[in-house]
């Protein structure tokens, strides 16, 4: 399996095509930060003027457990649906914990470190 890395021009593209018709892109991001490009490649959510672009991110706490993730939303004009949404679905997930998690996480450099180790095993 291949991995492919739609080009910036595209993505603009698809973005303001989305915008014509007045539809909703939900970008899902979740290897950017491990691109074989630098600078990181832009997202469609870098084009978005109007809060069309649902971006979705995760936090990976090591490759061999993908289920144990955090989850992270750039839910643009959708953010009380989205919000909505996610309380309906993981109210029993406690939300506190889960961010102090992913402070302390990114704050004890363990997202970098992290990254570091997947684009070695890559």
């Amino acid at each position: 399996m291949g991995v492919y890395t739609m080009p910036e021009d595209k993505k603009e593209q698809l973005y303001r095509l989305a915008q014509s018709y007045d539809i909703a892109i939900i970008e899902d991001d979740i290897y950017g930060d491990i691109s074989y490009q630098f600078p990181r490649p832009k997202t469609i959510k870098s084009f978005d003027t109007d809060g069309r672009v649902l971006l979705c991110l995760i936090f990976f706490r090591r490759p061999s457990r993908p289920a144990c993730a955090l989850v992270g939303f750039a839910p643009g004009r959708y953010r009380d649906k989205v919000t909505h949404i996610k309380y309906v679905s993981s109210s029993m997930c406690p939300v506190l914990p889960q961010l102090a998690i992913l402070q302390k996480f990114i704050r004890l450099g363990g997202y970098t470190k992290h990254i570091r180790q997947i684009e070695a095993a890559l």
